[in-house]
């Protein structure tokens, strides 16, 4: 009989996806779909460790066109989707299956499966302190646990987010993330809040985020939904993940229903293995070609890099790379490297049809300490609503535009 859904038939990716239907048990579908994969495994034979990593590569490559169709037609993060027990546990048998054969093939397997299930399950530190308190700074698992967690607590309770110290990714951020999860909570739960605890005193765009919160969300009266506490006595020194508490440095115990830490930041992993980082966890550059001022040769731009004077963002980051590139060609060439510009620009969406955003054009200060802003502007304060609404269709458009300009 084939499975029905709301959208019609699973179809043939959904049922894949789904682990070949076994996704479906109605008792632990994750580990019954992976036990499977057991049996598949003892079967095969021994697998050398490069064409096991082909294999998840490929089945890595597959699950995510098949688990975007099978969300779209069974929900979002359902769990008869199953495809990523399978490559998790191909993951963690990486190695093993070479030379299990050699010894209790069926005793090592089943044992791998064992383990892999209970950690799976009972999911120790830190990975059950990342699940409770997620960041949700990268698109993904964790921004999918955020909405699973603001949709599972109750009407009155409190969202926390622990805004981090400068420099960090999207400087709006925080602040936006607290405008929509207010909208969400305005329309479904709204007896909640939203408590912003910062370390700094200030924050970009504060003003208009200010404006649109009073509009939509009562900020400044007993009954707002959005509270901003500011630096320095708001600045969280303790989180207890157990008791969903952040504790600041004024001495509060905050208790939160949804607790999302949002942790200071640094550049990568990669950049810290090639030694390209300095004592601030950010990488030192020549602001005129984007290269290392520690490995010359290497270029960094974006986030990692310090661009002194512009800020972390999506736009900041593409300008960078525009100019790096440009510099690289003239230094492959020999010639003269000429003195940039760069330019940014940021929208937020605060609520319905109201849009805020800042832009600026920037060039490189004569002795080449700095990158300078030299022209710019933020939304209007006292814009009208069209042009509110316009600003939210011009986020949509400079999104879809910023996408097709970095990958074509």
């Amino acid at each position: 009989m084939a499975i029905e859904t709301k959208k019609g038939p699973i179809g043939f990716p959904t049922w894949i996806a789904c682990g070949f239907g076994l996704g479906f048990a109605p008792l632990a579908p994750g580990s019954i779909s992976t036990l499977f994969l057991v049996i598949l495994l003892g079967l095969a034979g021994p697998i050398e460790p490069v064409p096991h990593a082909i294999i998840i590569v490929v089945m890595f490559a597959v699950g995510i066109p098949i688990c975007n169709t099978a969300e779209a037609k069974l929900g979002h993060d359902a769990g008869s989707i199953v495809w990523d027990e399978f490559v998790g546990f191909a993951v963690a048998t990486w190695g093993l299956l070479q030379t299990y054969h050699d010894h209790n093939a069926w005793t090592i397997i089943i044992a791998a499966w064992a383990a892999f299930r209970f950690f799976d399950v009972i999911k120790l530190w830190p990975v059950n302190a990342a699940e409770k308190l997620p960041h949700a700074w990268k698109a993904g698992e964790q921004t999918k646990i955020l909405r699973g967690q603001l949709e599972a607590m109750a009407d009155g309770g409190t969202v926390v987010i622990v805004a981090p110290p400068n420099p960090f990714r999207c400087p709006p951020g925080p602040y936006e993330r607290a405008s929509q999860i207010a909208n969400y909570l305005k329309h479904h739960k709204p007896k909640s809040k939203v408590l912003i605890l910062d370390s700094k005193q200030k924050f970009s765009k504060q003003g208009l985020f200010v404006q649109g919160w009073e509009k939509f969300y009562g900020y400044g009266t007993e009954k707002s939904m959005i509270e901003w506490r500011p630096g320095p006595d708001a600045a969280v020194v303790k989180v207890d993940a157990g008791g969903m508490m952040a504790e600041t440095s004024f001495g509060d115990e905050i208790k939160a229903d949804v607790l999302n830490v949002i942790p200071p930041q640094k550049a990568g992993e990669v950049a810290f293995a090639a030694g390209l980082t300095d004592d601030s966890g950010w990488c030192p550059i020549d602001l005129k070609t984007f290269e290392s001022t520690i490995h010359k040769g290497i270029h960094v731009i974006g986030d990692a890099s310090i661009a002194t004077g512009m800020p972390k963002s999506g736009y900041a980051a593409n300008s960078e790379a525009k100019v790096c590139a440009a510099a690289v060609v003239s230094m492959l060439k020999g010639e003269a490297v000429g003195t940039p510009s760069y330019v940014n620009t940021c929208y937020s969406i605060v609520g319905k049809d109201y849009g805020i955003s800042v832009a600026a054009v920037y060039r490189l200060a004569e002795d080449g300490s700095k990158i300078v802003q030299v022209s710019g502007g933020l939304t209007p304060s006292d814009a009208s609503a069209d042009h509110l609404k316009r600003e939210v269709a011009y986020a949509q458009s400079w999104f879809k535009n910023i996408t097709k300009d970095v990958f074509g």
